[in-house]
């Protein structure tokens, strides 16, 4: 999937650079986290929550501002089956590539630039954060505490 072409913007500018993490601000690193909620007449559905790097997950925000429930974190052999093999801690937050709903926390675009590990923990790339919103289309809610 050529996620610069779908959303014409330049490859060059939406995936590049790599980052000495070290010398990055906290906030504009980003985590995310794989979880399985019910949905309701559905069953259960794995999406991805993508936030910045010093703000903490509040699943009582997601369940009354989104309305997911029974909320619970996906374990390291779900998130590797979900990644094709991708290990907890080195998912980029791409999640509509494994076929996830994103949701983002309305903070995570405070930054221009967002920091991400790309596959590995041990490697991370920078982009704008307005392209990773065109890339990726997440549901931007406040999510976090």
């Amino acid at each position: 999937m050529d996620l610069s072409a779908k959303n014409k913007i330049p490859l060059l500018r939406v995936a590049l650079e790599k980052v000495d993490i070290f010398s990055t601000e906290f906030s504009s690193q980003i985590q995310n986290i794989v979880t399985e909620h019910k949905e309701p007449g559905t069953g259960r559905k794995f999406v991805m929550f993508v936030m910045p790097g010093n703000r903490k997950f509040d699943a009582d925000k997601i369940k009354s501002h989104i309305g997911l429930v029974d909320i619970r974190f996906a374990t390291e052999q779900e998130v590797s089956e979900i990644t094709s093999g991708t290990l907890p801690g080195g998912v980029p937050p791409f999640g509509n590539i494994f076929n996830l709903e994103v949701f983002a926390d309305k903070a995570l675009f405070d930054n221009e630039k967002i920091v991400f590990n790309a596959g590995d923990k041990s490697y991370s790339i920078g982009m704008k954060s307005s392209d990773y919103k065109k890339v990726v289309d997440p549901v931007v809610a406040d999510i976090c505490q």
